[in-house]
């Protein structure tokens, strides 16, 4: 059962089709390319994404591999999508190979058409597999063999069916203890936002609480065990990102979950709709942090990857 037990193994290995990405190199401010630490993160290498294979784009939620070799992400369209990633000489990124895409499927194995296959979130759980949350007709499913395989429904915490439809789970995550953190993108008032915890076939109800003018797009586990959650939104200066770092001590400690800022990027820094966060431990100490934005299907927008590093564990497991 979901939350047993704690050991996260391999996911199993996907089979899609072969698709071609070209990559080119971006810095994190173009205006002043030497640009590379921001607040607690150092900019360890951006790359923008193009491919004209049918279903690329409008990509949300994130995994990386522990060895920091394997990229997996789904789409606003039903599609996954598996890639190498490849690292200059100083673990810098630097380009992205051998992408494959295929279908995220129901529990009969059919592929997902119309409101069912808007996939946002994207979760490893424990014992393997994965977990989606799906938007427009809200549930989250898991994917114990793959996400090439046939889905496993898990029953919805109850209020979800009210989010609005494009306002429903987007933050999805296994937490250190195996249980799982759901948190919607646009359910809530006055920046209170709901949320569940899953453990032993129960879903627990909380408020996860941001900043005024952002919300939740997406949440990672830092190794640390605390959980940072991926913030986008709009201000009077204009767009804004952020990483807030919520302490592990507080997921079930509090019924509503305060954050801290680790990273806010605003223009001239390089701002988009980023989606998808990973996080994984790095050889040196440090916890390696991945963005991915969704360019929703649009021809004038992007898809960029983003790796940066936080490198001072060690103060941020004294906060309380």
């Amino acid at each position: 059962m979901l939350g047993l037990p704690p050991l996260l193994l391999a996911a199993p290995r996907l089979r899609g089709e072969p698709i071609a990405i070209r990559t080119r190199p971006t810095a994190l401010s173009p205006q002043s390319p030497g640009i590379g630490v921001v607040g607690d993160l150092e900019f360890r290498g951006g790359l923008v994404l193009r491919s004209k294979a049918r279903g690329f784009g409008g990509f949300s939620g994130l995994q990386v591999s522990a060895d920091g070799g394997q990229l997996t992400t789904i789409t606003d369209k039903g599609e996954w999508l598996t890639a190498r990633l490849v690292y200059d000489g100083r673990g810098r990124l630097q380009d992205l190979t051998g992408a494959e895409m295929g279908p995220l499927r129901d529990g009969d194995g059919r592929r997902l058409e119309g409101d069912d296959r808007d996939a946002e979130a994207l979760a490893e759980l424990p014992g393997g597999g994965l977990a989606v949350a799906f938007e427009r007709r809200h549930r989250i499913w898991s994917y114990p063999h793959g996400l090439d395989a046939p889905a496993d429904p898990l029953p919805g915490p109850d209020g979800l069916e009210d989010a609005p439809e494009n306002g429903g789970v987007e933050s999805l995550v296994t937490l250190s203890d195996g249980r799982l953190l759901a948190l919607t993108q646009r359910y809530g008032k006055h920046g209170l936002y709901h949320g569940w915890t899953w453990n032993r076939g129960k879903w627990t109800p909380l408020k996860y609480r941001a900043r005024d003018d952002s919300n939740p797009a997406d949440a990672t586990l830092l190794p640390s065990g605390d959980v940072l959650v991926l913030e986008l939104g709009r201000s009077d200066q204009g767009p804004v990102v952020r990483l807030q770092r919520l302490p592990k001590g507080e997921i079930g400690s509090r019924e509503v979950l305060e954050r801290e800022t680790l990273l806010e990027l605003r223009p001239p820094l390089l701002v988009d709709n980023f989606e998808g966060v990973a996080c994984r431990a790095g050889a040196g100490g440090e916890s390696l942090i991945y963005m991915i934005s969704d360019d929703h299907f649009d021809k004038d927008r992007r898809t960029v990857l983003l790796m940066f590093a936080l490198s001072h564990l060690n103060d941020l497991r004294r906060k309380p």
